[in-house]
């Protein structure tokens, strides 16, 4: 929290204002604004960095992490693939791909499945074959051992998979027509008991058990506005997804808007996301013009901007992927912006004063090399600060107000900012 404090620094006798990276992240008077640094045990760290370069074809438009492996659609002239960068392999395609699932048998093998306008395939033990029983449709996934497709306001669904060949079969397939009033399906997720069925403009829970005679929908209530296509991730204990109003949580108590994105941040559409060890990741916009990525943690509430400028996002409970530059990377705990950019933090104080201020002096508290620039008024300082040295201003600042904007370079840590400022009497 904020204190005011007398303290004595060699042949200066001054005040300070002491606030906390928590103190800056709660009070909105602050002004806060941070890219690429993320909220850890009430400290700002610099946010996620990148490693592992892997060259991969120039075509490829989107990345879908499924079964324990990584595929990439690419669209080449008017040829269509399916790059499984995992294994290596390349499955040509007669139609774009548009979403991808996967199902573990007993025996431990993964099954992918690949939804595409007409047509539903498959990819089991490396060879590639279309799935004659289930049609094509926007959006796929597996629940209860069910593979079902989303396409416009219908949701088919195949019969139970096969116990011993995990075989799709013509029988005990269905078609459920929903009413046009919610709009298409835009996303499936499973979620616990139920399969969770995103509509442009409602949500509905299908609580789906071996008969399907015995199939029920739940409506979800929801007031955040259009649902994005292709932006809901099963969270772990909850499904994140993007509305019109905002990043929003779906837990088994209730749906309700969770996040309110940075001031000039949009998400692009149509969305893509992707989810990795409980967090939630989604490319966006800045008010820049250049595109992060946006990672949220639904556990402790908070978000912050990864300066990686990337078109490619997918994620498995292995690792998050990107591809910032020519070459596709996999996020780290922490680094610098891929793009040489510096992460940084700017915040305003105000200090409670009866006389005139002269701010003579900063601190920053944490770990790393920072450079700060500071304004008050009309005049502006620039200077190079060590973690935890108290740096004199090479100018004094004059007034109550001051914005700080600091800057610094990877892993590095804020752990809270002194300024010291000398009161004249009234």
């Amino acid at each position: 929290m904020s204190s005011t404090s007398s303290l004595s620094v060699p042949n200066i006798n001054r005040k300070s204002l002491h606030v906390t990276a928590a103190y800056l992240a709660e009070h909105g008077e602050c002004g806060l604004s941070a890219v690429h640094f993320r909220q850890d045990s009430g400290a700002f760290v610099t946010a996620e960095g990148v490693e592992g370069e892997t060259e991969i074809n120039a075509g490829i438009a989107m990345l879908f992490a499924v079964g324990g492996g990584l595929y990439g659609f690419a669209r080449i002239v008017d040829l269509k693939y399916l790059f499984d960068l995992t294994n290596d392999k390349l499955y040509f395609m007669t139609d774009e791909a548009t979403d991808m699932a996967s199902f573990c048998t007993r025996e431990g093998e993964e099954i992918v499945y690949i939804a595409t306008d007409k047509y539903c395939f498959k990819i089991q033990s490396g060879t590639y074959a279309q799935v004659s029983s289930v049609s094509g449709g926007d959006c796929i996934a597996v629940h209860r051992e069910r593979l079902y497709v989303g396409k416009g306001s219908s949701l088919c669904y195949s019969a139970p998979l096969e116990t011993a060949t995990f075989a799709l079969t013509e029988a005990r397939t269905g078609k459920i027509a929903l009413s046009t009033a919610g709009g298409n399906i835009v996303d499936l997720v499973s979620f616990g008991d139920r399969l969770i069925v995103f509509r442009e403009r409602e949500i509905l829970r299908l609580r789906a058990d071996a008969d399907d005679l015995d199939f029920k929908f739940e409506k979800v209530p929801f007031d955040a506005g259009m649902v994005m296509a292709k932006s809901a991730r099963n969270c772990g204990n909850c499904v994140v997804f993007l509305a019109e109003r905002g990043l929003c949580t779906l837990r088994e108590n209730g749906c309700e808007r969770a996040y309110r994105l940075p001031e000039g941040v949009v998400p692009v559409s149509p969305a893509v996301t992707a989810a990795h060890a409980g967090r939630y990741y989604a490319i966006v916009t800045l008010g820049s013009g250049e595109k992060a990525i946006l990672c949220y943690d639904p556990a402790e509430g908070v978000g912050h901007i990864i300066l990686h400028h990337t078109d490619l996002l997918a994620g498995d409970h292995a690792a998050v992927y990107c591809k910032p530059g020519e070459t596709l990377m996999r996020l780290t705990p922490q680094g610098a912006p891929a793009g040489g950019e510096e992460p940084f933090l700017s915040f305003r104080l105000a200090l409670s004063a009866r006389g005139p201020v002269r701010q003579e002096a900063v601190c920053v508290e944490g770990e790393g090399q920072f450079t700060l620039a500071l304004r008050s008024g009309k005049t502006n300082v620039e200077i190079a600060a060590p973690a935890n040295a108290v740096i004199p201003l090479p100018r004094v600042l004059r007034g109550t107000h001051v914005r700080v904007e600091l800057r610094t370079n990877a892993n590095a840590s804020v752990h809270g900012f002194k300024l010291y400022y000398r009161e004249d009497a009234a």
